[in-house]
This record gives C-alpha cells, structure tokens and sequence, in this order.
C-alpha cells in the first residue's frame, strides 16, 4: 500500500505530463460544446458527464505519452510516472462521485490495484460553474476517502510547466499549520500522521 505522499512530491513527479492531462480535459470539453446543440439539450448531466469522461479517456490515450491503461469495473486508471490516476468530474468541494465498487473505495481510500505499484493515487478532473454550463476550473486532486481531498492543485495553463518546484516557495520554513509531507494510511481508510523517522515503521 502506497504512503499518502504530499502535493510537491507528487506534482514533481507528474510534472512531464501535467500539459497534457489538462489538455486531455479541455479537449474533451470542446469537444462536447461542438456537438449540435439539439443534440446536447436531449442529454441530462449524468449523460453529459460520462460523454466528457469517455472522451477525455481517449484524449489522454493519445496525448499522454509512456502511460499503461488499466481497466477495472467502473474504473479506468492511467499509470502515469509513478502515480496512478483517472479522470472524473469533480463537485465544488474537489470530490469525485461515482458508482461505488470495491475497486473505486480502494482509490479513494489510497490502496493499491491489482497489477499497479505506485506512490499514490490522483484524479484530474473539472469542476462547472454554479450554474453547471461552463468548465471554471481544471484541478488535480489527491482523494481522501470519502472526505475533503488531502489536497487540491488547479491546473492553470500559464501553471502547467515542468518546473513545478518553483510554484512551491517553502523558504526553508517548516509552517506549523502544514501537514506532514508523508501520511500514514489504515487499512479502514482513516488516515494518520507520522513522523519522517518513522516512516519505515509497518502497520500495525
């Protein structure tokens, strides 16, 4: 089971492809507006986003390169770098909803697939406006269980650069209203906070 790694570790190592996984996004969203608009009045929210969702999948698969693809039920992951993600439209508050399966409680609850090792697991997703029309904002997202994500990145375009560490200016300084930059996660999906020495230690 991977550790719950924090926002610059995990944004490092998406760097490479954070362009185009935003670009898969906004794609897929143009997409859907060129689609007639009597077309698009006759399809509720739900059809909407599984039409935005599927293709937003196929975007990636073209413009996200070096990424295997798994297929679980309800649940495709990208294994991108050392992180394993999907796509998903996302509510105000950064969450994903979805049909529940075993397989979606174990990504969101940060426990590995069958067959994918990887130091966490994200969701890129796009968030609509309140009056659920227009696309307000691209984000990336570290899921939490069924709770507020553990964080939140918006992928802004002039953002999306593969020097992520210089969005990040810490000064050397520890914030004492930080978290912990690694998470230790129960098996029940509750997740606590350790120490770097401790970081070796195993589950209880």
């Amino acid at each position: 089971m991977p550790d719950l790694v924090d926002r610059e570790v995990a944004l490092n190592a998406l760097s490479p492809y954070l362009r185009p996984i935003r670009a898969s996004m906004l794609t897929a969203w143009q997409r859907w507006e060129n689609l007639p608009p009597e077309t698009r009045v006759d399809l509720g929210s739900g059809s909407r986003a599984t039409i935005v969702h599927d293709l937003t999948v196929a975007e990636a698969a073209k413009q996200v390169s070096g990424v295997s693809i798994h297929n679980f039920d309800k649940l495709k992951v990208f294994l991108i770098g050392p992180c394993a993600l999907r796509f998903k439209k996302l509510d105000e508050r950064k969450r994903s909803c979805n049909q529940r399966t075993n397989q979606v409680d174990n990504f969101r609850n940060q426990r590995e697939l069958p067959g994918i090792q990887s130091i966490c697991n994200v969701e890129a997703g796009y968030v609509l406006d309140r009056l659920g029309m227009n696309v307000s904002g691209f984000h990336l997202v570290c899921p939490n269980g069924s709770g507020k994500p553990y964080w939140d990145f918006e992928l802004h375009e002039a953002q999306v650069t593969a020097i992520i560490t210089d969005l990040f200016d810490h000064s050397g300084r520890e914030d004492a209203d930080s978290p912990p930059a690694i998470y230790h996660k129960k098996s029940a999906g509750i997740i606590l906070p350790f120490s770097r020495r401790e970081k070796n230690d195993q589950d209880p």
